[in-house]
């Protein structure tokens, strides 16, 4: 999903499990002919033979020339010939992202919604 920023809001990653994903191969740049990384694709390590693609990120000076529409279709084969299933999350409110992602096959299976409920520390809890 291009962002103004990465994808936050999925659970923390540790520095430890971005190099895995890094050791095993699971995170993609770009680069231009000047050198500058102009997008990045990751994906997860297989749970139950499922990969999610993600983070999808392209710097706002680079979008709108094809970067994560061309990495997420490579990275989806790539992951698919090696007998993964693949999905994505992306942001209903992003239609180009979810333009993209339908021309590349993906199709909607059902809107998420992430809650956090606190408790008010000023009131004593129930007993």
């Amino acid at each position: 999903m291009p962002t103004s920023r990465p994808d936050d809001r999925a659970a923390p990653s540790t520095p430890e499990d971005v190099r895995a994903r890094i050791d095993a191969g699971r995170v993609w740049l770009w680069e231009n002919a000047a050198g500058e990384v102009v997008h990045l694709t990751g994906a997860s390590l297989p749970s139950f033979g499922v990969s999610r693609i993600g983070p999808v990120y392209t710097p706002r000076e680079h979008r709108g020339r094809g970067y994560a529409s061309s990495t997420v279709a490579a990275v989806t084969a790539r992951l698919l010939a090696q007998a993964e299933r693949v999905c994505l999350f992306t942001d209903q409110a992003n239609p180009i992202s979810n333009r993209i992602y339908e021309a590349l096959g993906f199709e909607p299976v059902t809107d998420m919604a992430n809650l956090l409920i606190r408790r008010d520390v000023t009131t004593p809890a129930p007993v």
